[in-house]
């Protein structure tokens, strides 16, 4: 099934399980003024296309296809394994922030971490 041809809807999880799939002129778009979870609906689009809607409400500018495998590859070189919810977080520090999270080990816990 082709989400981004039809401009469905889509799962920010499988958007971060399968970033490589996307064509490099697409941008993930979310819904302004929510939380990031994994089970929020995103689209992934051509920015060109007109403007985006998920369900009632508009969306954010976009992340390119790039922005996103960036965030997500740079988590899998600094953390081994990670899953995908400290690829969300990653994801959505980068959004806010404009950089990639640093990632620590956590001494207690003998995981991972973002600062």
């Amino acid at each position: 099934m082709n989400f981004i041809e039809r401009g469905e809807t889509v799962l920010l999880k499988q958007v971060l399980r399968r970033v490589q799939s996307y064509p490099r002129n697409h941008a993930l778009f979310v819904p302004t003024a929510v939380d990031w979870r994994l089970d929020m609906p995103c689209l992934v689009l051509d920015p060109d296309d007109e403007s985006p809607v998920v369900g009632e409400r508009p969306v954010e500018d976009g992340l390119t296809r790039d922005a996103v495998r960036g965030v997500v590859e740079n988590a899998q070189t600094r953390l081994e394994d990670p899953s995908v919810d400290t690829l969300c977080g990653a994801l959505s520090y980068y959004y806010e922030h404009d950089a990639s999270p640093v990632f620590e080990e956590s001494a207690d816990e003998g995981g991972s971490r973002e600062r």
